[in-house]
């Protein structure tokens, strides 16, 4: 019995191997049967990606929206791609008076400035050829929302019968666009940076950070006197200083910074779209006034009075009195009109100031300040004052 049940034993397990071999022969068979039927361009493409596609690195979240993903313009299709291809963002406001900000769009071959939030309408041009604006409500509509900086969502839609479709993305301002200095320039083309004015911090209430910008226009001339923060509007053909309200509807200029070298202007125009830095160097000038114009002599009656020889006329001065050398004369400035003209330069000359008379050891002396014309320089006189002796009667 134990002899058969070994018999049994044995056949089984070589019933089992016979059959694992044929198996393997199979699939062998099989396999290599597979690889000869099968087209040699299925072996170069489909096996060589699908090795890769086993290899390749999980999608990291940064990718997300760049590449295939992207959602800018130019990625888009259909209808949004030919709304985006005729809109072009050429500046934003950036006054500081201007509560609402407005954009300023090429739709097609038109230019127009509309506010945060409003709607355009394009409608299509004959033969297909693109879009244009549309002064009408059409299927086509687009409404620009100013984000910050110098980005602006736009949001587009088409009206269906069906309902709306809407799509949005995000459009920048080129620098180079933003500026928009050809309205400013003509007028700042004659503006002079003069810097520090000793007879504005004299006379004028000035203090030591008020700078001097002289304009020229028509022949005539005036001076502003400025400090950094302040805001220059031009009004009724002039600049002015604007203490309280500003005009948006005026040109606008804000004082940036004073330099070593010149002074810092940042301009808008009307319109407030985009700006403009204007860097206007300082002129210094140390050409001193003529000698022939210097004050000759000078004397002083018992009554306090000067006589003061300049060139080849005699004057009568006080303290504090001002004479001013135009078209080749000298006149006295004592009205606080006259010297608010001298000192914003509507009057232009040599000017003389008598400042005080002093006792000295030697006797009384009479010291003034002469300026020059711009009064970029200034020469301190010292003049020996003869002590006219009272007449007896």
């Amino acid at each position: 019995m134990l002899f058969v049940a070994r018999q049994q034993t044995q056949f089984f397990r070589d019933g089992m191997r016979s059959s694992v071999m044929a198996l393997v022969f199979i699939s062998l068979c099989l396999g290599i049967a597979w690889y000869f039927c099968t087209p040699i361009s299925f072996h170069r493409t489909v096996v060589p990606m699908l090795r890769r596609e086993q290899s390749a690195p999980p999608l990291s979240l940064d990718v997300i929206g760049t590449g295939a993903l992207s959602l800018q313009s130019t990625q888009k299709r259909g209808w949004i791609a030919r709304v985006v291809e005729c809109i072009s963002i050429s500046g934003i406001t950036t006054r500081p008076d201007v509560a609402k900000r407005k954009i300023r769009m090429v739709v097609g071959s038109k230019t127009v400035i509309v506010e945060s939030g409003q709607f355009l309408y394009l409608r299509e041009e004959a033969q297909g050829h693109g879009l244009q604006w549309s002064e009408e409500p059409t299927q086509f509509w687009v409404k620009p929302i100013f984000l910050d900086g110098d980005e602006v969502l736009i949001e587009v839609g088409r009206t269906l019968a069906m309902g709306t479709e809407k799509g949005e993305y995000i459009a920048h301002v080129a620098p180079a666009v933003m500026r928009n200095a050809e309205a400013l320039d003509h007028l700042l083309l004659n503006a002079r940076y003069l810097g520090r004015d000793e007879l504005y911090e004299r006379f004028g209430k000035g203090r030591k950070e008020n700078k001097k910008l002289l304009f020229t226009e028509g022949g005539k001339s005036y001076a502003l006197f400025v400090s950094p923060g302040d805001f220059v509007q031009y009004t009724r053909e002039k600049w002015r200083i604007s203490h309280e309200s500003l005009d948006p509807t005026s040109p606008l200029m804000v004082v940036q910074e004073v330099q070593p070298d010149g002074i810092l202007l940042q301009g808008w125009d009307c319109t407030g779209i985009g700006s403009s830095f204007f860097h206007i160097p300082e002129e210094t000038s140390s050409i001193p006034p003529q000698r022939d114009l210097l004050p000759a002599s000078a004397q002083i009656t018992p009554t306090g009075l000067i006589l003061c020889r300049l060139g080849s006329r005699q004057f009568v001065l006080r303290e504090g009195d001002w004479l001013l050398h135009t078209s080749g004369n000298w006149r006295y400035i004592r009205r606080g009109s006259d010297r608010k003209k001298a000192l914003e330069h509507q009057w232009k000359g040599i000017l003389f100031v008598c400042d005080r008379v002093e006792k000295t050891k030697k006797g009384m002396v009479m010291q003034g300040t002469l300026f020059n014309e711009l009064r970029t320089s200034y020469q301190c006189i010292s003049l020996p004052l003869e002590e006219m002796k009272k007449r007896k009667r």
